[in-house]
């Protein structure tokens, strides 16, 4: 005779335990207080170790950093040499009384840069004519130095007659207001080559929406999800005040975070301007000026992946470390003091241009 089995079911909430049932729901509930007493000693573990780490970040690190925003209203000191400009920042001043501090005579135009003429009253572009436009700093300005010992003066001495040299560089430009005066002067500039002449705090200027050696605001642009945009008025989030509340956090967001976004900004902005040159047919040349301390070997000379990002746009690049320590003596080529580069730093300099010249 076959004898039925009934299953065993569970015991209804409430109902006394027999040994007969297993205790699921007590089981599930020890699991849970477990993970919850864990995380909460984990938790008050990582406090613990974070509260004498803060303590000695604050000790070393006295200083906040807080990065510079659009729209802000900043405390300004315009620097004498320094004029507004709605889409630059900032140009050269034309000002008598700054004229009259300078020991060196610029020949400033309208514009703000230093050329003789007027970009708006440049002649038609004759037949047969090419132009080169060089975009820069302080470095390409040529502080301290008469027109004709800057490093788009002497290029224009190897290029010829046939070649005409317009020096857009501007002092505390970074890569930033590099490209957009190429932009707002392209057309009447008309270049067949654009050399675009940069030193390594130029790439750490993209960062900042504001200068205070200038005392001016200036182009700000960020990188979100791979596309270059210009960055809005700051709007004031949980995340961004433990950056500036937290020592531990402010020192990663300055000291790793804002060089390496720098370059990731420097780069999308270099290619946007390899983009436009290569859509009007010009060519791009691409040129790191070191510093003293590079050139003398007391600072590291980073690499960079400009190349990579370029790469496929047929751009020049020159880097003139090598050439100018085969030179001799580092302060030879650099002014004591700025440390801006001499009329022999910008010939060599030149000279490396030229030897790469892509035309």
């Amino acid at each position: 005779m076959v004898r039925s089995v009934k299953p065993e079911r569970e015991p209804p909430i409430g109902a006394p335990h027999d040994k007969h049932y297993a205790p699921v729901g007590r089981n599930a509930r020890s699991i849970r207080y477990s993970i919850v007493g864990l995380t909460i000693w984990n938790l008050a573990l990582t406090f613990l170790l974070l509260v004498p780490i803060e303590i000695a970040a604050r000790h070393y690190f006295p200083s906040v950093y807080q990065r510079t925003v659009p729209g802000a209203n900043y405390p300004t000191h315009l620097a004498a040499w320094a004029e507004a400009d709605a889409d630059l920042g900032w140009t050269v001043t034309r000002s008598p009384a700054y004229a009259a501090l300078s020991r060196v005579r610029y020949r400033i135009n309208s514009q703000g840069f230093r050329h003789g003429e007027d970009f708006n009253s440049l002649p038609q572009k004759p037949l047969g004519q090419r132009h080169v436009v060089v975009l820069g700093d302080s470095f390409t300005f040529g502080v301290n130095l008469q027109e004709a010992e800057t490093s788009p003066a002497f290029l224009s001495q190897h290029l010829g007659p046939n070649w005409r040299a317009f020096n857009l560089g501007v002092p505390g430009y970074g890569i930033d207001q590099m490209v957009l005066s190429y932009e707002k002067y392209h057309a009447v500039l008309q270049p067949d080559v654009v050399v675009l002449i940069f030193i390594d705090e130029d790439v750490d200027r993209v960062f900042e929406a504001f200068r205070g050696a200038e005392g001016l605001p200036k182009p700000s642009f960020e990188v979100v999800k791979g596309e270059l945009r210009e960055r809005q008025p700051h709007i004031e989030t949980i995340l961004g005040s433990l950056l500036y509340r937290s020592r531990i956090a402010n020192v990663i967001y300055s000291r790793w975070y804002r060089p390496r976004e720098s370059v990731r900004i420097s780069a999308a902005l270099l290619r946007r301007l390899a983009k436009e040159t290569s859509g009007y047919g010009e060519k791009l040349v691409l040129v790191r000026y070191p510093s003293i301390e590079q050139v003398d070997g007391r600072d590291v000379y980073r690499a960079y992946p400009f190349q990579e990002v370029l790469d496929g746009y047929g751009i020049t690049d020159v880097e003139p470390l090598e050439v100018l320590r085969k030179v001799g003596d580092p302060r030879a080529l650099y002014f004591v003091g700025d440390e801006h580069p001499t009329a022999e730093a910008n010939r060599v300099v030149a000279d490396a241009i030229y030897a790469a010249w892509p035309m």
